[in-house]
Formats: C-alpha cells, structure tokens, sequence
C-alpha cells in the first residue's frame, strides 16, 4: 500500500507522488498545492507551525507551507510508524529541525511554487532544494555572488554553445542549498563556498571534514494540461 492510501492522504486533498531514483540513496516524495486545506491538516502543526503558517502574507503560501509540514509528520508516520499526533519537533542552533522521539529520524523540505518536496532518511544527514525551472532576470549577478569561479566559467562556456544560463545556475543553486542542508547550519556557510557544479550526475563534494553525495532529479509535472512545470530538484546526503 502506498503513503497516499495508506495514510488517506487523497482524502485530505494531499497529492503526493514518490520519485523513484535509483542514483537517490533516500525516498523523497513531491506535494502538490491542494485546492483547498483541510481541517485534519492544520490540526496535525505545533503550535509553532500554525503561527509560522500564519505569517505568510498569500493564501497559496500558507496553503503550500500547512500542506508541506502536515504531510512530512504523516509521512513520517508512514516510514517510522511514529503517529503524526506525537511528533515533536525542536531546533538546533542554526535552526534545523529535530524529531524529539527519533533522533535518527532526518527530514528537509523545500518549496517553489506550487510545490513542495520532501526528503527522509532514517540513517545520514540529509538535504533537498526544489525550483521552478524558469528564466532569472538577474541570474548574472546571482551567479557571481553565489558560484565558484569554475561553476562560473562553465555557465559561460554554456551560454556561448546556446545553453540556458538560467537553468545551468538552477542545477547548480539547487545542489549547494541541498549541500548546506545536509551540513545543518543554515545560512552559516556561503554558498560560493561549496562547489557542485552546473551538471546534473551524482558527485561528491568536500566541504572540511564532510563528504557530501549530491546530485540534481528533474521532474516534469503533466497533470496541469495548460501549463506543465518542470522542476528541478537538488539532494545531498553525508
């Protein structure tokens, strides 16, 4: 039985895929924006959630925000069999998340648009960013101030041979955002920092002592007729 059947999921106007990813060493699983949030979502957030979910200024984004996390406690009731109701969750000093219960229990969640995606793992620390593929006005500049002077120099000699910019420096972005999830100290460490590059295989990054495994998944969603969204998705694992 999967996590949407087992766990009613589609009853509650969650739609949630699994990507299956052989070069991806942890189950991540992709929320869609429900149409509408139930009750039975929001009564499954902390305290603490609901007033972050509050702070959102558009009803997309605390819908988005409600729907990610209530998903991620019962998607850990469905791989860890801990009961969404008793998750309890506390900060680290940079402000990651921990499960109270099971500390081995490691969880990153990232949004773009309409979407949200989630990764966990029971075993290493983990990290996952998620984009709209899509034209970045000031990509320039964000290249420069966010990328190693290779990654650089690669998104050049891509421009010149007629590639995306914007979609070289998404794949890149997306790897490094996962890179200092996985690391747990937020925005501590400088993206420029940690080189991943702008292609898509699995390498593995150094960062100090670390070794991280990282590589970039990229999804196209056909369920929206007029417009199907790609996306692009970056994971990192220690």
């Amino acid at each position: 039985m999967t996590a949407p059947e087992c766990l009613g999921l589609n009853e509650l106007g969650i739609k949630v895929d699994r990507l299956w990813r052989t070069e991806v060493p942890f189950p991540m699983w992709l929320i869609h924006l429900p149409d509408r949030v139930s009750p039975s979502l929001v009564q499954l957030l902390s305290e603490e959630e609901w007033e972050r979910a509050q702070g959102f200024r558009t009803h997309m984004l605390r819908s988005r925000y409600i729907a990610a996390h209530a998903g991620l406690r019962l998607l850990i009731e469905f791989q860890f069999g801990l009961p969404a109701s008793r998750q309890q969750f506390v900060r680290n000093a940079f402000g990651r998340p921990y499960l109270v219960e099971r500390r081995d229990v490691r969880s990153s969640i990232s949004y773009s648009g309409a979407y949200a995606i989630i990764g966990l793992s029971g075993e290493r620390e983990i990290g996952v960013d998620l984009e709209t593929v899509r034209p970045i006005e000031d990509v320039l500049e964000l290249a420069e101030i966010h990328c190693t002077p290779s990654e650089r120099l690669a998104l050049r000699r891509a421009l010149k041979m007629g590639r995306s910019f914007s979609n070289g420096f998404l794949r890149a972005w997306v790897r490094k955002e996962a890179c200092v999830k996985a690391l747990e100290r937020g925005l501590s460490i400088p993206l420029e920092s940690i080189h991943c590059g702008i292609g898509s295989k699995t390498t593995t990054v150094k960062f100090g002592e670390s070794k991280i495994s990282t590589g970039v998944v990229h999804v196209r969603d056909h369920t929206i007729v007029l417009s199907p969204s790609d996306l692009v998705i970056g994971w990192a694992q220690i």
